[in-house]
């Protein structure tokens, strides 16, 4: 279910950014393909949008850039979705470029779905590849319209009278038994989009089996939130963030929150800035939310500690998946945290950029301190930050299991910082982590780790790893530094590392691609992991897999 939800949202882009007044960054369009004459094909728009809201009755729609052979497209989908119509073509911008299509009678609710489109050819013979649509379902009284500038919360939350704040469309839909949502409208090409702010408290309380989708635009007839940007923004001045349990949040979840049916998707989301102590973009309490395509950031101007996601589960209940977004963990005078899972924490981080922040004191883009709760981390580019001590991922628990799979890892970028860790952990003898096909390199002129066990932990693979530009590539907790890649490659359970450059697209706009340059040991250098089927952009990942967040099966050295 995790990777269906997540093959439609989009990737966590390399060059996205958000700063306490702006959101910026898009997606590629979807399913491009490469040619010297005519332009590239590709889908421009579609709706509904990247695993959005569609209407038992509601048409999707899809429109090319160029003009299309009309009877090229095969329209496929989930078994268990009505069967679509006939595709039926009209003209948009240029002739037959729009592709219509409906249900026979009305598609089944629920979901996610999958509606796939294959062997779609323009006019010029450029054939698209192979593209997979995600929805939801809902019936037309399950869904409540949200728009800041033409709304009112005494309105009924429809298209024509839409509700103007979010929490208000979560109001009129609560209870919720089956699959409710909130679609909210944003600002078009606006260079700050359009802000929800909250005086008093988080600007959204989520509610069970009550998603909440953001990037609309203002009739609802299409969704892109690059373009159409929904931004949450808590303001309250005081009554919070005096400790970590109560950090003033923009969103908050607890523990009446059981579902993973109840997502977060397509908002840019700020923490409080207001130079309170503990600030958080999101905080979860023991709540099971699904995080995906967001743009989140923890705090503009904290004093103690700011973090995008903090997930403070002291019960052994909840359950988070966070995929496809991009996580930034602000700034603080203290330390800053990406993503800060404490206790009892279940979490799977698929797909996502997530960025350590710059911490006066420390910046860590992934903390995990569960106590024997599985974490699964696969598939993400991951960057340490700017803090003068920096950490890529870093445990502290003595019974945590981490699942780390196929990522890229950045130890920080603080050219001036002390110590700097790709993989850190702190705990005991229970740790038994899994670090396999990893690519964890250094930047800075402090002292570099590449992976450092500061306790008895006892990783049962440590397989297929790049370790590079590290001045340290493993801190055994019993044998010291080792910088000898063979040496590691003779400790138990440790084999097929290697430490060359891999030639990364664009490291220092965080975008850590492959190339044609980079070498074959790890275009191809990677072992089979049953859990990781494909890459974070979506790829499929093909033996021998790839070494990194990102499957290369073209030309290497």
């Amino acid at each position: 279910l995790l990777m269906q939800c997540l093959n439609e949202y989009p990737a966590g882009s390399n060059d996205q950014s958000l700063t306490l007044f702006a959101l910026s960054g898009s997606d590629s369009p979807a399913g491009t393909t490469t040619s010297s004459g005519p332009s590239a094909l590709q889908i421009v728009t579609y709706t509904p949008g990247k695993g959005g809201a569609l209407l038992t009755n509601q048409n999707i729609v899809f429109r090319f850039n160029n003009s299309m052979q009309t009877g090229s497209c095969t329209v496929g989908g989930s078994t268990t979705l009505v069967a679509p119509t006939a595709p039926v073509w009209s003209t948009g911008s240029v002739s037959n470029d729009t592709m219509t299509v409906a249900p026979t009678t009305t598609w089944t609710t629920g979901g996610p779905y999958a509606l796939e489109i294959t062997g779609c050819q323009d006019v010029h013979n450029q054939t698209l590849a192979a593209f997979t649509l995600q929805f939801i379902v809902y019936t037309a009284g399950n869904i409540i319209y949200v728009n800041k500038s033409s709304g009112m919360d005494a309105y009924v939350g429809s298209i024509a009278q839409p509700k103007q704040t979010i929490q208000a469309g979560i109001t009129a839909l609560a209870p919720c038994a089956t699959s409710c949502a909130v679609l909210v409208s944003g600002v078009q090409n606006a260079t700050t989009g359009d802000y929800y702010t909250s005086a008093t408290g988080p600007v959204i309380t989520m509610s069970n089996n009550i998603s909440v989708y953001g990037g609309y635009a203002g009739d609802f007839s299409l969704t892109d939130p690059a373009t159409y940007q929904t931004i949450l923004l808590n303001t309250q001045a005081a009554g919070c963030g005096g400790a970590e349990a109560a950090s003033c949040a923009t969103v908050y979840a607890d523990n009446t929150i059981t579902t993973t049916a109840t997502s977060l998707i397509g908002f840019g989301i700020i923490g409080n800035s207001q130079g309170l102590a503990y600030s958080a973009g999101v905080h979860v309490v023991n709540a099971t939310l699904t995080l995906i395509g967001n743009n989140i950031v923890g705090s503009a101007n904290s004093t103690t500690q700011s973090a995008g996601v903090l997930i403070d589960n002291s019960a052994s209940a909840g359950s988070l998946i966070v995929g496809n977004n991009v996580i930034d963990g602000g700034t603080s005078t203290g330390n800053t945290f990406g993503i800060r899972a404490l206790i009892n924490a279940r979490m799977q981080a698929i797909r996502n950029t997530i960025k350590g922040g710059g911490g006066s004191l420390s910046s860590t883009a992934l903390y995990s301190g569960g106590l024997g709760i599985p974490t699964i981390v696969s598939n993400n580019y991951i960057d340490g930050g700017t803090g003068p001590t920096a950490y890529g991922i870093s445990s502290s628990s003595s019974l945590v299991h981490l699942r780390l799979w196929n990522n890229t890892i950045q130890t920080g970028r603080n050219t001036g910082a002390t110590n700097t860790y790709g993989i850190y952990f702190n705990g005991g003898a229970g740790v038994t982590p899994q670090i396999t096909n990893n690519i964890v390199f250094g930047a800075t002129s402090g002292n570099d780790y590449c992976v450092f066990e500061n306790s008895a932990v006892n990783p049962t693979d440590i397989h297929n790893n790049n370790f590079y530009l590290c001045d340290v590539l493993y801190h055994d907790s019993a044998t010291g530094d080792e910088s000898n890649i063979a040496n590691i490659n003779a400790y138990a359970n440790s084999v097929l590392n290697i430490s060359v450059d891999p030639q990364l697209r664009d490291a220092t706009n965080y975008d850590f691609a492959l190339t044609a340059n980079t070498p074959c040991l790890v275009t191809t250098g990677g072992e089979t992991v049953a859990g990781v089927i494909d890459d974070r952009e979506g790829n499929a990942r093909t033996a021998a897999y790839s070494i990194g967040a990102s499957e290369r099966d073209g030309s290497c050295l």
